[in-house]
């Protein structure tokens, strides 16, 4: 990794799908100031996450997803405003996910899934305003699901299955009219399905199995006319199943 600090005009960096273990060295901060994509995955890679990372401000997508990092994301990573992807599914990270990472106002896709992260998902996320995929699945996340994420203009995909999330599925999921993939399966959220969810005309798979739902399922979900799949197995629903459902033609499962 030194050496290549001689090469100021370096763009991207991809060691991924390797075997390379050990620490990040800190002279991966030494790398070219005009670094765009930094690629670290599907190593054996282990320590907390690289602090030499830090210095480079230019960056658009930086990937450490299937290593074996440790410890927890740190604040400073809401400094690299221009990144548009973080990938950091598959590694042993924990703590709280941060709130800095409202910080990235460009921020299109963020892979956190399969970590240990604990604490709520941060209300603050709503303002990242050009998200369009968040995954945050397989985590030891709680409290409530964030309104302010469905308020997100761009958001087409919000996986947040197998954490401890509770409470009620708020009424402003309606808001979110682009969604086409909805996965909130296997929680503890409770509370009637909200007939607004049927405001969400663009889903075409959503899973919210394994939690304790309850009520009746709305008969405002007839609207949703691109839906392909509808799991909502293993909850505490009364009542028949809507006529309306009977209108969607796309659905399959």
């Amino acid at each position: 990794m030194n050496s290549l600090a001689n090469c100021t005009e370096l763009r991207v960096l991809s060691i991924s799908f390797n075997q390379l273990q050990g620490n990040v060295p800190n002279s991966v901060g030494n790398l070219s100031s005009q670094l765009l994509f930094l690629y670290l995955a599907n190593n054996q890679l282990s320590g907390e996450f690289p602090s030499g990372i830090a210095n480079l401000h230019k960056l658009i997508s930086v990937a450490l997803n299937v290593n074996k990092f440790i410890g927890v994301v740190p604040d400073w990573i809401g400094t690299l405003t221009n990144l548009q992807k973080v990938t950091l599914n598959n590694n042993f990270f924990t703590g709280a996910i941060p709130s800095s990472f409202s910080n990235m106002s460009q921020l299109e896709q963020l892979y956190i899934d399969s970590n240990q992260f604990d604490g709520n998902i941060p209300p603050i996320l709503g303002n990242l305003q050009t998200l369009g995929s968040l995954n945050v699945s397989d985590n030891n996340l709680h409290g409530n699901i964030p309104k302010e994420l469905f308020r997100i203009p761009t958001l087409r995909e919000i996986t947040l299955s197998f954490n401890n999330l509770q409470g009620p599925l708020h009424a402003d999921i309606g808001n979110a009219k682009q969604l086409t993939y909805l996965d909130i399966s296997s929680n503890n959220l409770s509370g009637n399905i909200p007939s607004t969810l049927g405001n969400c005309e663009s889903l075409e798979d959503i899973e919210m199995g394994h939690n304790a739902f309850s009520g009746s399922i709305p008969t405002s979900l007839g609207n949703m006319t691109s839906l392909q799949i509808l799991n909502m197995s293993h909850n505490n629903l009364t009542g028949p199943i809507p006529v309306s459902l009977g209108s969607l033609q796309l659905l399959k499962q």
